[in-house]
């Protein structure tokens, strides 16, 4: 009983004796052997039922070992073909290297033992070469996965280095708004009083204390004042962050993405942040501007 597992080899060759005499050799050898008298049916038998191996002879009616080899090469390449030559053709047998036959026997075949080695080492050729297909594919694959793998961490890292920049960005801005307000406050609700103060009547110890006084809030407005502009003063929080942001050269979409705010609105800003700076109807560009008032 043939081992269904077995390799399968075609052996096509119009002569009956020796591709009987072939097929039994090989079945001994528990191969799977198919057969075909002629190279048109050798053909119609590989396409119909495969095989693993082709042993093709050249020299026959309806259709040549050439043609056939050409067919077999178009449609699978990876079988092997090894084709079977007479002494008088053995510039066929060249030919049929060329074109991708896998080795060559000389007629008559008086020993079946080369055929078997030379069934055997194409058999284990093919092996490799499928294995080492299957290894590159492997290798490309998880290369492929590997590379997209890195791509996800690299797109996903500079997502998370955009959103710690906004949102260092965005607390830069509240804190220069919360400098700017303390300083407008201060100079507004308190400067003004320690003033008069300090021109009213007091006793000796309040007129020191009132001096102190004097001096720290000044020292306090001048360490304020060299890092922020006057010119924000009258700005109201959420101009001074439009400021800031635009002096850090922030486009308007990039604006309106980090407050939150539509692109309307920071063009509505933008011009009140002109008219506050004395800019309007005039040819002046925001962006250097803002940045000729940083110290």
């Amino acid at each position: 009983m043939t081992n269904i597992t077995a390799k399968t080899i075609l052996v096509v060759d119009d002569e009956e004796e020796l591709r009987q005499t072939v097929a039994d050799e090989l079945e001994d050898l528990d191969y799977r052997v198919l057969t075909a008298e002629n190279g048109r049916i050798g053909v119609e038998v590989f396409e119909r039922e495969g095989a693993d191996l082709v042993l093709l002879d050249l020299m026959m009616p309806e259709m040549s070992g050439l043609e056939v080899l050409s067919r077999l090469a178009s449609t699978s390449p990876d079988t092997p073909v090894i084709v079977v030559s007479g002494t008088g053709v053995i510039g066929d047998a060249v030919e049929a290297l060329r074109q991708g036959a896998w080795d060559f026997l000389l007629k008559p075949i008086n020993d079946l033992s080369v055929l078997a080695h030379a069934v055997e080492m194409a058999l284990e050729k093919a092996r490799l070469l499928t294995e080492n297909r299957a290894y590159r594919e492997r290798l490309e694959q998880m290369v492929a996965e590997r590379t997209q793998e890195l791509n996800q961490k690299s797109a996903y890292l500079e997502k998370v280095n955009a959103a710690l920049k906004a949102s260092l960005d965005h607390r830069e801005v509240e804190k220069r708004s919360v400098e700017e307000n303390l300083l407008k406050h201060i100079k507004k609700f308190v400067a003004p009083y320690i003033a008069e103060l300090s021109r009213c009547r007091l006793p000796t110890d309040a007129e020191a204390y009132a001096t102190i006084l004097e001096t720290n809030i000044n020292n306090i407005v001048s360490d304020f004042s060299q890092t922020i502009s006057t010119k924000y003063l009258d700005f109201t929080p959420t101009e001074v962050r439009i400021a800031d942001l635009i002096r850090d050269g922030k486009e308007t979409t990039e604006i309106a993405g980090i407050l939150k705010l539509s692109p309307a609105s920071i063009h509505w800003y933008r011009k009140r942040i002109r008219k506050k700076l004395g800019l309007k109807d005039q040819k002046i560009n925001l962006y250097v501007y803002l940045n000729s008032l940083t110290p």
